[in-house]
């Protein structure tokens, strides 16, 4: 599915939430509707034959007014056809029957619902304004009135632990999404949650405990056919303050991680590592991150990988 972004940051949204600032992202940033216009019309042209969506995000689209979706709507409705539809990212309490009625009634297929966490003692303290039995019933009202359901997560929200982890674990499997957006916190400059952190209130995820989440999840997922479709938030702002666990290549990272845990489950002592063509980047890329770590876990201070015709050996300064 190919997607066109159009982001409309933090339109629609009744509150500002305390980890939320969408201007601080690269890619977020409002265009002229003629632009935009011109820009779907190519992106529409040059993919005919392929599904494809027109993905409203940043916001929460149900949270506009009728006349502002309406204004969105007629901006895309030329483009609509049996291959191609829109994507809304909305909030679980803004998703009552009559928001569904107005999505079903204008090409609307697939609605992401910002949850965060299903945990009521995290999104209490996160102050989302809903509790888990809202975003629970949200999720299966979406599914059961015939729309894809994707769920975004934050794992590293104030009041998280291993025990509120575990039980948003648990509840994805309940409620079985058609894909997953993984987005661990990260606390930004200029948000009310910069201010806890500064205060000493909240400690944000390492950058290692944020993957070995991320991980748990993507194995939860894949062993529930969830797809996972993004590990990790956009590129931050060059000018961007923050603290946590940001990485431009935060998927890479996670990914790596399971190939690890992959390895070290069938590892014996002298073997030479053989892996798969693809699968040799998420070892070597970003200055070895992976494979050093690898060879950290295994105890290993030389190492030999082979991948296809690829051989690599390395020797590990301890």
């Amino acid at each position: 599915m190919l997607i066109f972004p159009v982001f409309i940051p933090q339109k629609g949204c009744s509150f500002q939430c305390v980890y939320c600032d969408q201007k601080q992202f690269i890619s977020v940033e409002e265009v002229d509707f003629t632009v935009l216009e011109k820009q779907i019309r190519q992106f529409c042209s040059k993919n005919i034959n392929t599904h494809k969506q027109i993905a409203f995000y940043g916001g929460t689209f149900t949270g506009l007014t009728l006349s502002q979706r309406e204004k969105y709507y007629n901006l895309v409705r030329p483009f609509i056809d049996n291959k191609t539809s829109i994507r809304i990212s909305t909030r679980p309490d803004a998703v009552g029957y009559e928001d569904l009625n107005w999505c079903k009634n204008h090409h609307i297929k697939t609605i992401e619902l910002g949850i965060q966490d299903f945990s009521d003692v995290v999104l209490k303290a996160s102050r989302r304004g809903y509790d888990s039995k809202t975003a629970i019933e949200a999720c299966f009202r979406i599914k059961q009135e015939g729309f894809e359901l994707g769920v975004q997560l934050m794992p590293g929200l104030p009041g998280s632990s291993p025990s509120s982890h575990r039980e948003s674990s648990g509840t994805l499997q309940g409620v079985l999404p058609d894909f997953v957006r993984l987005y661990p916190l990260i606390i930004l400059r200029g948000t009310p949650l910069w201010t806890e952190w500064e205060k000493g209130y909240i400690e944000p995820l390492t950058l290692e405990e944020a993957i070995n989440i991320c991980v748990e999840y993507y194995d939860i997922a894949e062993r529930n056919n969830i797809a996972v479709i993004k590990t990790g938030i956009p590129s931050l702002g060059k000018n961007s303050e923050y603290v946590g666990p940001y990485h431009p290549a935060f998927g890479e990272l996670v990914k790596g991680e399971r190939l690890i845990r992959k390895i070290e489950a069938e590892y014996k002592s002298g073997d030479t590592i053989h892996i798969g063509k693809n699968e040799i980047s998420l070892l070597t890329g970003h200055q070895e991150y992976n494979l050093r770590k690898l060879m950290k876990r295994l105890d290993l201070n030389y190492i030999k990988l082979v991948a296809g015709a690829v051989k690599i050996e390395r020797l590990l300064n301890k």
